[in-house]
């Protein structure tokens, strides 16, 4: 009896799914899942430290070779150093540094700049931006998306 009732369970099932389109194409269109706006914006990260210690007593602008990092206290500061934008307790989008690039080389200091690419959603009062283990920033929506918002320095 148990098998025949499975029997019967299972045609039932296909006449079903037969009748519901199971095995024709469906003309219906995904409906695209629409999220709150964002806006993709680049930040600037500007180094300032010590001159390498090879430059010799002479004074230099900007050099032919065009990439930096950090050295001494700032050898944490270099290309892939994590950008993280949060809200309201949330991971919203993790950023990168790029190659440093020379600003401005002296006897006494060199400038190296770097920069990162964050997508922030809107929807959220508050948004931090840290950068590695330099600490964090906060903004509105407003702040964090008007042009130059996200530009740090740092170094003597």
């Amino acid at each position: 009896m148990k098998t025949r009732l499975l029997a019967v369970a299972l045609t039932g099932l296909a006449l079903g799914l037969s009748s519901c389109g199971g095995g024709e194409e469906s003309n219906a269109t995904p409906t695209p899942t629409i999220g709150p706006p964002v806006v993709h914006v680049v930040g600037t990260f500007l180094l300032k430290q010590e001159a390498p210690a090879n430059l010799g007593p002479r004074s230099i602008s900007p050099t032919a070779t065009p990439t930096c990092k950090g050295r001494g206290g700032y050898n944490d500061i270099a290309q892939g150093m994590e950008v993280l934008l949060t809200a309201d307790g949330k991971t919203l989008g993790v950023g990168r540094f790029s190659a440093g690039s020379v600003k401005s080389l002296t006897q006494f200091q060199e400038q190296c700049q770097f920069q990162f690419e964050l997508d922030v959603p809107e929807g959220y009062q508050f948004y931090t931006v840290k950068v590695g283990r330099r600490g964090d920033r906060t903004y509105s929506f407003a702040e964090i998306t008007s042009g130059g918002a996200l530009e740090f320095t740092i170094g003597p």
